[in-house]
């Protein structure tokens, strides 16, 4: 649905040329409704940018729908070049080395709804910080079981701030909504599911 800028209460529509676009709710309500946001993905030859649809039920990204020209590795210019194809008012990291970033509405929705839901599991691993030798972290994502792809991460807390595994597993758990009975240990200390 679109709707036409025009000043509440000025009697007439607006004449001559006007911005059309679609309100911030409505997207939203789309969606939450189809589960599938943009993604401006980063090609294989590091030049151009593609854009491609999530579909949230599955973590699988649809063929390029858009592709750019030779842009290179600035995501800034990427959006830009993105601004003008597709609906989206802001993008947030899909990955952690920043070759993709996802509609801004996932991560709302996302965050806003987080319960287990079908087709994905929660995550919690004990990770070194990329950026901080010797600095432990535990990070929490979801995966989609039917590919293996993980999410950027939901939640990122220093290790030390736990006092041992059954600790931080309970913190998981309250966090994240989910029974502290179902977690999964598949390296003890270090990388745990959540069905």
């Amino acid at each position: 649905m679109r709707y036409a800028e025009h000043i509440p209460g000025s009697g007439a529509a607006p004449t001559g040329a006007t911005r059309t676009g679609r309100r911030t709710l409505d997207r939203l309500a789309e969606a939450v409704r189809e589960q599938e946001y943009w993604v401006l993905h980063r090609e294989a030859d590091r030049m151009s940018w593609a854009l491609r649809e999530l579909d949230d039920t599955t973590g699988a990204l649809a063929a390029a729908q858009h592709v750019s020209g030779p842009i290179g590795g600035d995501p800034g210019a990427a959006m830009d070049w993105a601004a003008g194809l597709v609906d989206v008012e802001g993008w947030v990291a899909f990955n952690d080395d920043r070759t993709a970033f996802v509609d801004e509405l996932h991560h709302v929705i996302r965050d806003v709804a987080r319960r287990p839901r079908t087709g994905r599991s929660l995550v919690l691993r004990v990770e070194d910080d990329p950026y901080t030798p010797g600095l432990r972290l535990v990070v929490a994502r979801e995966q989609w079981t039917a590919i293996g792809r993980l999410s950027a991460p939901l939640h990122t807390r220093e290790r030390a701030a736990f006092a041992d595994d059954a600790d931080m597993l309970t913190w998981a758990s309250d966090r994240f909504g989910v029974d502290p009975r179902g977690w999964v240990t598949l390296i003890d200390g270090v990388d745990y599911r959540h069905p």
